[in-house]
């Protein structure tokens, strides 16, 4: 497949103005509890998952009365609100939280503040169970948000309505959940905040470690005039390819192997031997492993993919009017990365066949790529640990 150099240069223009830098990409960013109130929180500060907050709950019916209750929330690892209850309740009513565990899902504000979003873990829904003398009503509700306000102690606001879930001529319609939570564990400040990778990454500046603020969650490298070679193939040639692209980003959606290889297609490849010749990566996304040597410089080393499919280069092209294919992996390649604006990558790996005639395929071909990247809008690239 090939793409108009005009056309793939407009598209990495577009693509380098939405990989943000640092904080900007939501995508790569986590919230956590800090123990200070920073923006960007640092890993000697980043607090547990965990928290207990208690307040005095008050449920408000529809058709008028309000039951009030000593109430706790508990939040475990994982982000799971693991404990609901309520106890000591007026007019002598009992309410139990249904579907425990909960989840939580924070939005992370300014100054140490998020939105709370609590939903159940199956149904989504959070579920109280009230019984009063001999009505027992069920309500629930759907993901709602919660204030959670950070502090020496910290906060949790609920106000939400939750409806019946089964119509009853002697339960009201609907009930108010309201209470001011106030953490009473952990004893120390909590706030929340943002946090970006820890680890080897790419940096926008050439310094050890790398400030989160520069840490580059994406970046996008594309051939530079020295271009692309593969050979031998069959008839000893080998395949020139003057554009191509691929781009690194950390979307951390697995605890292993957090940054992607995502590769674009060669074009213009020409040969002295071929003609038509077509070379791309299959499989992708691959797993990307960062290796920092000093000065902004490094190794990347590219594994296997989500699909657990080793890297491997398709090649089409037709030798002496026929066509064929060949397919050949390696369970791993590596670039090397001269830090810098912008940084100068070298691909170097030996792929070995795995599908094609033995008549035009060879048992391995050699792949030899250079390439310039950079970070979001023009930044230099440079490979660091991330500041701890």
């Amino acid at each position: 497949m090939s793409f108009p150099r005009a056309l793939v240069m407009a598209f990495l223009l577009a693509l380098g103005a939405m990989l943000l830098l640092g904080a900007g990409q939501a995508a790569a960013k986590r919230t956590v509890f800090c123990e200070v109130n920073e923006a960007l929180c640092k890993g000697a500060d980043v607090m547990g998952d965990e928290f207990t907050a208690e307040a005095k709950a008050a449920l408000h019916f529809s058709k008028g009365g309000t039951v009030e209750c000593a109430s706790s929330i508990s939040q475990g690892e994982m982000g799971r609100i693991t404990a609901l209850s309520f106890g000591e309740c007026s007019e002598g009513c009992t309410v139990k939280a249904n579907g425990l565990p909960y989840v939580a899902s924070y939005s992370s504000l300014s100054g140490g503040n998020a939105v709370l979003t609590i939903f159940g873990d199956v149904t989504l829904r959070v579920t109280l169970a009230v019984k009063c003398k001999t009505a027992e009503c069920v309500y629930a509700s759907s993901p709602f948000p919660t204030e959670f306000e950070g502090g020496e102690p910290g906060n949790v606001y609920v106000s939400q309505s939750l409806v019946e879930k089964e119509e009853s001529f002697f339960c009201p319609e609907s009930v108010t959940w309201e209470g001011a939570y106030t953490l009473t564990s952990p004893a120390s400040a909590l706030y929340v905040a943002n946090r970006l990778l820890e680890g080897p990454v790419f940096c926008a500046a050439n310094l050890e470690p790398c400030p989160q603020e520069s840490i580059a969650t994406g970046i996008s490298s594309q051939l530079t005039e020295t271009g692309m070679v593969v050979g031998t193939l069959g008839g000893g040639g080998t395949i020139s390819c003057a554009g191509g692209f691929f781009l690194f980003q950390n979307e951390e959606r697995e605890a292993e192997g957090p940054w992607r290889y995502k590769s674009g297609s060669f074009w213009e490849c020409t040969s002295p031997t071929y003609t038509a010749c077509d070379v791309h990566f299959a499989g992708i996304p691959y797993k990307a492993l960062l290796f920092p040597e000093g000065e902004g410089n490094g190794q990347l080393q590219i594994v296997e993919g989500l699909g657990e499919v080793e890297p491997t280069l398709e090649i089409g092209c037709t030798y002496l009017e026929t066509p064929y294919e060949c397919v050949y992996s390696t369970p791993e390649f590596a670039l090397g990365v001269n830090g810098g604006e912008p940084a100068l990558l070298e691909e170097s790996g030996t792929f070995l066949l795995v599908e094609g005639a033995k008549a035009f395929c060879t048992p391995e071909v050699t792949l030899a790529a250079e390439y310039e990247a950079s970070g979001p809008v023009g930044e230099g690239v440079f490979l660091a640990e991330a500041e701890s």
